[in-house]
């Protein structure tokens, strides 16, 4: 062989000595991570976006040796200049005993037989480690609360089944949460479960169920501290005069509250209090009376004073009645008394002796005293002063005086009687007098009688 064609052959293999191996016209492959991350508990697969520059068409396939499977199967065209193909892993059920991060070998095969290899990294993780739930805190006048579940990892998490249970609400929801996806549920507060539940911390238990696998989780929320007590007091009635004071706490946190009811140095010694006061502070002509009670969320705390003016109305109208009679007594010319006494009689009748007082207050004149008979009773004219005049029609008897002076006083009697038996009360009507006083003409009345069978004297 000639010294030239040697030098050439020497070139060329030195040549193909120092030119990279490489895939037929591809000139790099570079993975981007869709959702890199399959779930030990469900069958989903790590999703890549490869990105391959090829200096001209050809057709490839790609697949891993043992432990992994990988979508699509069928060769791929490749047209010349950058090419995206979307590729899915399958991890097998002996790879899915791993935890972490795990890096697997894939090959490109181009039609000419030629064999690139490349890696992808997976993470490989349960469901429980999946996932995370975070509860917004809550404000004592919220209506509802907010659940913040968290995807951890760069999977897709489709049809997961959420059940929520707290103090607060309990929630059912069906969600699917892309890589990294963050979904928000509402949930209800349920007022009459939380009406005496304290500010604090409060535990949310999550469970949630993909494929038939369930996995609980553990979280906590806030119940933010408000104090908030309520007070209502209801005053009522005239005589007997009733004042309540009521004390609800509809915060949620403890609270320290105090009734107070000032009452005056009268009135305070007809006043009753359903609890005896903690403390009572007198100021001038009145005084204070104080309670006091920590209430719990939703406790109530009431006290009732009672002032009964009964006694004192009474009194005064008393003393009303005194001076209106005493100021009447005054104010009359003329007074007329009528008394009724029982009699007894030889032969058993029914019999009752009438007195009629005529008392002047004042000088009067031309003075006629009138009398009616009780109905069934007959005039007894042996006894007594004469009437006048007697009606026996209008069953009347008539007395004439000229004048009294002040001071001056006569008394009419007669006795009337009847043949029946009484029994129980038996009432005389009352008897009248007109007189003259400095011209005018006045008219008087006495006050009604009665007399009970049984008792000796009349009223």
């Amino acid at each position: 062989m000639k010294k030239r064609d040697v030098f050439v052959l020497v070139v060329i293999c030195a040549f193909l000595l120092f030119i990279p191996f490489s895939l037929g016209e591809i000139t790099s492959v570079t993975p981007n991570p869709i959702a890199s991350a399959v779930l030990v508990e469900s069958n989903n697969s790590a999703i890549f976006n490869l990105t391959i520059n090829s200096t001209q068409e050809d057709e490839i396939e790609i697949y891993a040796l043992a432990g992994m499977m990988i979508e699509p199967s069928k060769p791929i065209e490749l047209k010349a200049g950058s090419n995206i193909i979307e590729i899915k892993a399958y991890p097998n059920d002996m790879l899915k005993k791993q935890r972490g991060v795990y890096s697997f070998e894939y090959k490109l095969k181009d039609r000419s037989g030629r064999i690139l290899t490349e890696y992808l990294k997976i993470s490989i993780a349960e469901l429980k480690d999946a996932i995370s739930f975070k509860t917004l805190d809550v404000e004592y006048k919220d209506n509802e609360v907010k659940t913040v579940v968290t995807n951890l990892q760069e999977a897709y998490l489709n049809d997961l089944k959420i059940k929520l249970f707290s103090s607060f609400f309990d929630d059912e929801k069906t969600i699917s949460l892309k890589p990294k996806e963050e979904v928000v549920i509402t949930s209800a507060i349920n007022k009459a479960n939380i009406s005496s539940l304290p500010a604090g911390s409060f535990v949310l238990k999550s469970e949630v169920s993909a494929r038939g696998v369930n996995a609980n989780f553990d979280s906590s929320f806030r119940y933010i501290p408000k104090p908030d007590v309520l007070t209502k007091e209801v005053e009522g009635g005239i005589i007997i005069r009733k004042n309540v004071v009521e004390k609800t706490n509809n915060g949620n946190v403890p609270a320290t509250v105090q009734i107070s009811i000032k009452k005056d140095i009268f009135s305070r010694l007809f006043t009753m209090h359903s609890l005896d006061p903690t403390k009572s502070e007198r100021s001038g002509l009145f005084v204070t009376y104080s309670w006091e009670k920590r209430l719990e969320p939703s406790e109530k705390f009431y006290v009732s004073a009672t002032t009964n003016y009964t006694l004192p109305f009474l009194f005064i109208v008393f003393i009303i009645i005194i001076v209106l009679f005493i100021y009447s007594y005054t104010r009359t010319n003329l007074v007329l008394i009528k008394r009724v006494s029982y009699v007894k009689t030889k032969g058993g009748e029914f019999a009752l002796k009438v007195r009629i007082y005529v008392r002047a207050r004042r000088f009067v004149e031309d003075i006629r005293v009138t009398d009616r008979l009780p109905g069934m009773t007959m005039l007894y004219e042996r006894f007594g002063n004469k009437p006048n005049k007697i009606d026996h029609s209008m069953r009347k008897l008539f007395w004439n005086i000229d004048k009294l002076n002040v001071g001056e006083e006569r008394v009419f009697s007669y006795i009337v009687y009847s043949k029946l038996k009484v029994v129980g009360k038996f009432e005389l009507p009352p008897a009248a007098a007109s007189f003259s006083r400095e011209g005018k003409t006045n008219h008087v009345v006495s006050n009604r009688t009665f007399f009970i069978s049984g008792i000796a004297d009349g009223i």
